[in-house]
């Protein structure tokens, strides 16, 4: 059976990093695409990479049967989103920052602990071939200790 994914805010690029990465795994699948802001709307729909299946967070969770939100939106959106999905009974998979608030926070860890779902970061930086690379120096000694 496959993850079914459902991605709310496309507001920030990096979500689109985890778009491709749903899309090209054999054990998941997008099953809805959600954007409120019409400008963003525009620019996506312009580029042609993502099909928009919702203009409201609220009726995607209600309509959609998935296991996971994605969410990518801008960052003082975001918390909102989050416990918007914990509530709806969704794990949720987030760009960062999760929240902008401690209250949030706060409400996330009691929902998720509450609902006994998985909340999880995207930390795809360190994928990049530079951050890897630069790993590999350090762990190597070639450029001294690193103090901070």
């Amino acid at each position: 059976m496959k993850t079914r994914f459902a991605f709310a805010g496309f507001r920030h690029a990096h979500i689109i990093d985890l778009l491709t990465g749903v899309e090209e795994r054999a054990d998941t699948e997008v099953v809805a695409c959600c954007e409120e802001d019409a400008t963003t709307r525009d620019a996506l729909a312009e580029k042609g990479r993502v099909k928009i299946t919702h203009t409201d967070l609220a009726t995607m969770l209600r309509e959609v049967e998935c296991d996971v939100i994605a969410v990518g939106d801008y960052y003082g959106k975001r918390g909102a989103i989050v416990l918007a999905a914990l509530r709806a009974g969704k794990h949720v998979l987030c760009d960062k920052p999760l929240c902008t608030s401690l209250a949030e926070q706060d409400e996330i860890e009691r929902l998720a602990a509450e609902k006994k779902l998985l909340v999880g970061l995207q930390l795809d930086s360190r994928d990049y071939a530079a951050t890897r690379k630069l790993r590999e120096i350090i762990l190597s000694g070639e450029i001294g200790d690193v103090v901070s």
